[in-house]
């Protein structure tokens, strides 16, 4: 159990390092982002090192609609060349015919599990999740005994409801699977952080019932700092990238975009489980003497307080001081055996995160790195403890 790699552009020397130094347990790999020779080279180089890998499909982005920047994804013999939309997913051989390629090329890559080619829907009872459904079910057809990850990429709006919800677990959790690749767009709000809380306490329900009640091994990709309350669960692994389009699932990230300014550069306090600024944020943090309270105390820190200009704190250092301030908490969680500890164990880390909030002026912050996410998630937690009495 822990934290995976969440594969994309510029992955330089971030995986590596994280898997040197523990904080990561293995990569989910996106063919968007690597050349099939490249690809298969790399996967052959993390099989030969016993690296926990998989291979997400990525038909999601096909069947997205706009001017979707697609990257080495056309390069795969996988790819489809018809338009994908629901016209073409209703007509069964074109079902078979997308399983079958994205299958057999895990295969011919001897990937240990498949994880099965799916589309994107914005509710449960739509008539996009019926196509997921049918995707799904053909998949486990082809694959017969072997071991298969079902993928669900899924709008958090869909868990708004919460009948619909207990619907669609009633349907997957007959599936005879090795698990779930759970994949959840969260673009609701300005606030990466941000999520209602009803709706986080439903996401936690779907993810508990898939993964502690059924046993089944669940996955949840693009897992972000958001990813940290929702591991209580009991589910195997969180992933995260390097940029936010890597660590929060939105279908604008794919879109084409011409080359912006570059970000301003930010640390995450594991402390207070929130990203901060460099400048003017932590300079200010720095000045009062309260640095140390929000210091995740990784190797990595030095390289950001020692230079608030930003020269040593590379993209690399941040990705990688991330990975291991969130492996921290992650590990504590993994330290309580019952789920009921790991949701109190957490309820008090955040309570402690906005202790640490109030010894800090508010004016410091810009409206990402306030505390208001932490209530939020706390509230998400209490809905879903009150929710666990029930079952």
């Amino acid at each position: 159990m822990g934290l995976l790699a969440q594969h994309a552009y510029g992955k330089s020397q971030k995986i590596e390092i994280g898997l040197s130094n523990n904080s990561l347990s293995g990569i989910i790999l996106s063919p968007r982002a690597e050349k099939p020779e490249r690809m298969e080279e790399y996967i052959a180089e993390m099989q030969a090192r016993n690296v926990e890998i998989y291979f997400d499909p990525q038909f999601y982005i096909c069947a997205f609609e706009g001017d979707i920047g697609c990257g080495k994804l056309d390069k795969y013999d996988f790819y489809p060349e018809m338009v994908i939309n629901k016209k073409y997913l209703s007509i069964p051989s074109n079902i078979q015919d997308i399983v079958k390629k994205n299958i057999e090329y895990q295969k011919k890559c001897n990937m240990k599990t498949i994880i099965s080619p799916n589309i994107f829907f914005e509710s449960f009872d739509s008539r996009m999740s019926q196509i997921a459904l049918s995707l799904a079910n053909e998949s486990i057809r082809c694959m017969e005994s072997e071991n298969i990850m079902i993928s669900i990429c899924v709008h958090e709006s869909a868990f708004a409801n919460f009948e619909d919800v207990k619907d669609f677990l009633d349907i997957i959790t007959l599936f005879e699977v090795t698990g779930f690749y759970v994949i959840i767009e969260r673009n609701m709000h300005n606030t990466p952080n941000m999520i209602d809380s009803d709706v986080m306490a439903n996401i936690m329900y779907f993810l508990y019932n898939l993964s502690t009640i059924n046993m089944y091994k669940v996955i949840l990709g693009y897992g972000d700092y958001v990813g940290i309350p929702l591991y209580v669960t009991g589910i195997d692994s969180i992933a995260a990238g390097w940029y936010e389009n890597t660590r929060r699932f939105d279908r604008k990230n794919f879109e084409q975009k011409n080359a912006g300014r570059r970000p301003n550069k930010r640390y995450f306090s594991n402390r207070i489980m929130n990203s901060l600024l460099l400048i003017p944020e932590i300079q200010m943090i720095q000045q009062s003497g309260k640095l140390g309270e929000i210091l995740s105390n990784t190797d990595y820190d030095h390289f950001m307080y020692n230079d608030l200009a930003g020269s040593t704190w590379t993209d690399t250092n941040s990705c990688v001081e991330r990975w291991a301030a969130i492996k921290q908490i992650i590990d504590k969680i993994d330290n309580e055996t019952e789920v009921e500890g790991k949701i109190n164990f957490v309820r008090e880390y955040i309570f402690q995160a906005s202790q640490i909030y109030k010894e800090l002026p508010e004016e410091y912050f810009e409206t990402k790195s306030k505390s208001s996410h932490l209530k939020v998630w706390d509230d998400g937690l209490k809905r879903f403890e009150e929710m666990l009495k029930d079952i």
